[in-house]
């Protein structure tokens, strides 16, 4: 059976907004996924000050993100999320940029007038400063409503759960975090909770999707090395292959704050793609 993703990117100054057709045969699922949105509610409160560049870029931060305006561009987004063609919102991590509770429950606020307003469920995921402050549990509990309440599964040892979309589709929330560092966290037991869930799927008849926060694979020369703990490719985990297996063909990522599409062809010939907002 093929599967065909038509992606069309808009990038949102922040952070990227990707809306994804995939379908197979007749049945289609539509989605919005963002990452990285960087809740920053420090910097929101401030006026901009003038960097070195010139007059057109005083606004912006060293790292190329509009840190003062990233609570107005965030609501901005949901907006534009709300009256587009998707029927689910996908969130996979750093929801904020601090990592403390202010900032979770603020921005857990914005989802449920999200939700309110346009009746399109947001799932979220951790990213690595979602925890620099609070724990998993935590987490968990300011975010349930936005997939841990009606999950189908959940890891008991991370943040990852699956909830079941339209289609005959079904999304594996993994966390790839570790709590409080930015490297990846993905051990054994996590890979081990992947594979178990794309067997419990296809016994269900259920085809499965991905989204985490760090890349499944490398999306630009001597990424691994410019960014350590990025990607979770690791050789002893094999990754990718146990995707494949599992029937994931498609993951959702980010934390390395690019654009971009990369393919992993498993042993069994399965194409694997890694989408990066």
């Amino acid at each position: 059976m093929k599967k065909v993703i038509s992606l069309v990117l808009a990038f949102i100054m922040l952070f990227g907004m990707c809306s994804v057709a995939v379908s197979a045969e007749s049945e289609e699922l539509v989605v919005t996924v963002a990452n990285d949105l960087h809740y920053n509610l420090a910097a929101s409160l401030k006026v901009s000050k003038k960097n070195n560049l010139s007059e057109d870029f005083y606004h912006v931060g060293a790292s190329g993100q509009l840190i003062n305006e990233s609570v107005a561009i965030i609501k901005s987004f949901l907006e534009k999320a709300g009256t587009n063609d998707s029927k689910f919102l996908l969130l996979p991590g750093d929801l904020v940029h601090a990592g403390t509770m202010e900032e979770t429950v603020l921005v857990a606020g914005l989802l449920k007038e999200f939700e309110a307003a346009y009746g399109k469920p947001v799932y979220v995921v951790p990213g690595n400063h979602d925890l620099f402050n609070i724990s998993v549990s935590e987490f968990k509990t300011v975010y349930a409503d936005f997939g841990y309440n009606e999950a189908l599964a959940q890891d008991t040892l991370s943040a990852s759960y699956t909830v079941d979309l339209d289609g005959g589709y079904r999304l594996i929330a993994i966390d790839s975090c570790d709590p409080g560092e930015s490297p990846n966290g993905m051990t054994k037991e996590r890979v081990d909770w992947i594979a178990a869930q794309g067997e419990k799927a296809k016994s269900d008849g259920k085809k499965l999707i991905a989204m985490m926060h760090h890349n499944l694979l490398e999306h630009f020369i001597l990424g691994k090395t410019i960014h350590p703990g990025a990607v979770v490719d690791d050789k002893e985990l094999a990754l990718p292959e146990v995707f494949a297996k599992a029937g994931i063909k498609y993951v959702f990522t980010g934390h390395t704050h690019d654009h971009d599409i990369a393919s992993y062809t498993a042993a069994d010939g399965t194409v694997v793609y890694d989408v990066v907002t």
